[in-house]
């Protein structure tokens, strides 16, 4: 076990932060500041898309909260600091978009 602090992680809106295109139904999450992944709503559910070094498979889960765990345990996610304890902070804009769309986050 690492002996670096969780960083803190949040999800927003994918194009709620300014100067980013904005994209229905994408959440961005980033962990530190830093862009870690994307969840976005599918047919078949929520899928986790991590960004990194390398692209891995996306996956699909059942809420925007599994997913986002997803992209917080992948190998990019840990290296930039996410661990079990990191505090997720959804913005509003966020927790209402996945309420909305049946993601109980």
């Amino acid at each position: 076990m690492s002996g670096r602090k969780a960083e803190p992680v949040s999800v927003s809106c994918w194009g709620e932060l300014p100067g980013a295109k904005k994209i229905p139904g994408a959440f961005r999450v980033l962990v530190g500041g830093q862009h870690v992944g994307a969840v976005r709503r599918g047919e078949s559910g929520w899928i986790a898309e991590v960004h990194g070094l390398r692209r891995t498979a996306p996956t699909t889960h059942e809420t925007s909260a599994a997913a986002v765990q997803a992209v917080l345990r992948s190998s990019w996610g840990r290296r930039l600091g996410a661990r079990a304890a990191s505090r997720i902070y959804w913005t509003d804009k966020a927790a209402r978009a996945a309420a909305r769309t049946g993601g109980a986050r």
